[in-house]
């Protein structure tokens, strides 16, 4: 399960949450964090969660596959 609360105004997310029931090995909330001020796109967020070692904080789960279940 994977939850994602997001704050978006004009199209730019303000404010990121992400919960759920998952393996991760790094802090959920500095990916969260580097939502902010990124446009809620999903091919803008793929391209900025590809820099990311996504798995990393959400285990089994790609850039792409994040982005799309974030719009």
């Amino acid at each position: 399960v994977l939850e994602v609360f997001l704050e978006v105004h004009g199209g730019v997310i303000h404010n990121a949450r992400i919960c759920g029931d998952f393996f991760a090995s790094g802090d959920i909330d500095e990916l969260a964090s580097h939502l902010g001020g990124l446009r809620h796109d999903p091919n803008h967020l793929a391209a900025r969660l590809e820099t990311l070692p996504v798995s990393h904080y959400i285990q089994g789960i790609t850039a792409r596959l994040l982005a799309d279940a974030l719009v």
